[in-house]
């Protein structure tokens, strides 16, 4: 895993380190430490290019905002469908 955050962040209250990691395919995972929230999710079928993700349906609006505040994240304008879930966002770590 590679660190993402210089420290801790606040994400919903907790002090966390943020950290990128990979599913088994390659794409972006997006790790907290300790866990306290599952901020990407492994969606297969979706191009996604280094860095990018696929944000994670359970991230509801004050984690969201928390994570986008750090400063380490993107949003990319694209969104991405699976399941039953639709137009999910695609986020980017800033580099």
């Amino acid at each position: 895993m590679k660190q993402i955050s210089k420290g801790q962040v606040s994400i919903a209250g907790y002090f966390c380190t943020l950290y990128e990691a990979a599913y088994h395919n390659f794409n972006t995972a997006i790790v907290t430490e300790p866990a306290v929230a599952h901020l990407s999710i492994n969606v297969e079928h979706v191009s996604l290019s280094k860095g990018e993700f696929v944000l994670h349906h359970d991230i509801g609006g004050t984690c969201r905002q928390d994570f986008m505040r750090t400063g380490y994240f993107e949003d990319t304008g694209r969104k991405a469908s699976y399941g039953f879930i639709k137009d999910q966002p695609i986020w980017r770590i800033k580099r």
